[in-house]
C-alpha cells in the first residue's frame, strides 16, 4: 500500500510496475518533476559502482469500508512495507534492480489481510544517439473488493504477472522511432465467496508489439504516432467456462512538447478495434475511440500540477468481464511546503461501460498526503483517501470508503 497517488485509467496490476527501472518508465515517470532538497535525500549505500537504497516502513490507521459493502464495516489497519533498489552508477549504460513487499493486516476482518511483493530487473544500453532497454518484472499482488472493476469480491484474489519487455529509441532527431515488444503471463487464484457466480478465473497470455514515431517540426514540438497490436489468449478457467481470445489493435496520433521548464504536454487521439477469435462463441467485435492527454505545469520549483485524461478498451482485473470502455481523469497538485515538507493532493474519476446490457461502473476518488522528512533517513507521512463507487444495475456494488494512515519510514 504505497503513499503515492495512483494513475486514473491504469490497470490494477500495472500500478505495481517499478518507476526506477527504465524499461517500465511511462511518460510521467521519465520526467523528474519532484523537487526534494538534496539535504533530505537518502544518500544510499555505495558498493563498488552500485548504489543500494533500502527502506522499511510501518503504518497504522483505519479503513472505514475495506470490503466495499453498502453497509460499511470498518477496521483498524496495519501496513508493513520494505523495499530495496540497486542502481548502477556508470557514466554510460545502466542496470537497475528493485524488490518490494507490503503486508496489510485488517484487525476486525482478517479475511481481507494480504501480502504483495514484486521483483524487477532491467537495463539500458546506449549506442551512438540511440538506446536499448530491457526489463523483467514478477508481480505477486491482489485484486481487492475496493479496486475499480473488481467490485463484488468478498476476499482478495491473488494475481501473478510475469512481464518481459524490450524497447529501443532510434535517433537522432528530428525523426525518432521507438519500437517495443512486451510479453505477459497472468495467473489468478480461484474465485470464491464473490457476488459473481463464476467457477474459476482464467489465466491469460499477451504479446504486444508497438511502434512510436516522433517528428520534431517546430521548437520542441513533436508530431507523435503510436501503432500497437496485442494478441491475448486464455486458458480454460474452470469447467464450463470459455472466454474469447482476441486481437486488439489501436492507432493514436497527436502532438507532444517536452522542452519547456514550465509546461509539457502530450495529446493523442485515435481508435481501437478488438477482434475476438478462436472459441466458436458469438462474440461481437468491439470498437471505441481511444485518447490520452497528459500535462505537467510547474509554475515554480515548489509547485507541480499534473493532469491525465484517457480512454481505452480494458478488461476487469480478474477477467470476469472483457472489453469495457474505460474513461479516466486525474488531477494532482504537488507542493513543497517547506524544504523538507512535501504535500500532494489529487482528485480522479473513472467510468467503465460494459459492452452488453448497458451496465456502467464509476468511481470518484480524492487523495491527500504529507511527507515530513525529519532527516535524510527518517520520514513521517500521513495519508487520507476517499472513494465513492457506484454501479447503475447492482445496488450491492455501491459504496463509500475512507482510509486514514500514518506511517514512519526509515531509509538509507
Amino acid at each position: 500500500m504505497a503513499f503515492s497517488h495512483g494513475e486514473a485509467g491504469a490497470q490494477v496490476l500495472d500500478r505495481y510496475f517499478p518507476a526506477n527501472v527504465p524499461a517500465y518508465q511511462d511518460w510521467f515517470a521519465s520526467l523528474d518533476t519532484l523537487q526534494i532538497d538534496k539535504a533530505y535525500q537518502p544518500p544510499g549505500v555505495h558498493a563498488a559502482s552500485f548504489l543500494i537504497r533500502p527502506s522499511i516502513a510501518e503504518a497504522v490507521g483505519y479503513d472505514s469500508n475495506p470490503n466495499g459493502n453498502v453497509a460499511a464495516r470498518g477496521s483498524p489497519a496495519l501496513v508493513t512495507s520494505g523495499a530495496v533498489s540497486v542502481d548502477s552508477d556508470w557514466s554510460r549504460n545502466g542496470i537497475n534492480v528493485a524488490v518490494s513487499a507490503d503486508d496489510t493486516r485488517y484487525v476486525d476482518d482478517p479475511r481481507l489481510s494480504h501480502t504483495t511483493w514484486t521483483a524487477a530487473a532491467g537495463g539500458v544500453v546506449d549506442y551512438a544517439d540511440s538506446e536499448i532497454r530491457a526489463g523483467y518484472d514478477h508481480l505477486n499482488t491482489v485484486s481487492l473488493p475496493t479496486d475499480f472493476g473488481a467490485f463484488g469480491l468478498a476476499t482478495p484474489i491473488v494475481n501473478q504477472l510475469d512481464d518481459v519487455r524490450l524497447s529501443g529509441t532510434i535517433g537522432p532527431g528530428p525523426l525518432i522511432l521507438v519500437p517495443a515488444l512486451v510479453l505477459q503471463r497472468y495467473r489468478f487464484s480461484t474465485l470464491s465467496g464473490s457476488n459473481e457466480d463464476v467457477p474459476g478465473l482464467p489465466g491469460r497470455d499477451a504479446i504486444t508489439g508497438s511502434l512510436t514515431g516522433g517528428y520534431e517540426f517546430a521548437g520542441g514540438h513533436n508530431a507523435i504516432v503510436i501503432v500497437s497490436d496485442s494478441d491475448v489468449t486464455y486458458d480454460s478457467g474452470g469447467p464450463g467456462r470459455r472466454i474469447a481470445d482476441y486481437n486488439d489493435a489501436s492507432v493514436l496520433a497527436g502532438i507532444e512538447y517536452r522542452q519547456s521548464a514550465v509546461f509539457v504536454y502530450r495529446a493523442l487521439a485515435g481508435y481501437e478495434v478488438r477482434l475476438p477469435y478462436g472459441t466458436g462463441l458469438d462474440v461481437a467485435t468491439l470498437t471505441a475511440p481511444a485518447a490520452e492527454l497528459d500535462l505537467i505545469w510547474q509554475p515554480t520549483r515548489l509547485v507541480t500540477l499534473t493532469g491525465r485524461v484517457s480512454q481505452s478498451l480494458q478488461d476487469e482485473p480478474t477477467d470476469i468481464a472483457q472489453g469495457l470502455t474505460q474513461t479516466g481523469t486525474q488531477l494532482t497538485l504537488d507542493y513543497a511546503f517547506r524544504r523538507n515538507v512535501l504535500l500532494d493532493t489529487s482528485v480522479g474519476y473513472l467510468c467503465a461501460t460494459y459492452p452488453m446490457g448497458g451496465r456502467t461502473q464509476s468511481e470518484f476518488s480524492a487523495h491527500a498526503a504529507a511527507d515530513w522528512r525529519l532527516t535524510r533517513n527518517l520520514v513521517l507521512s500521513a495519508r487520507y483517501d476517499f472513494t465513492k463507487a457506484s454501479d447503475n444495475t447492482m445496488a450491492a456494488l455501491r459504496f463509500t470508503r475512507n482510509l486514514i494512515l500514518v506511517q514512519v519510514k526509515f531509509q538509507l
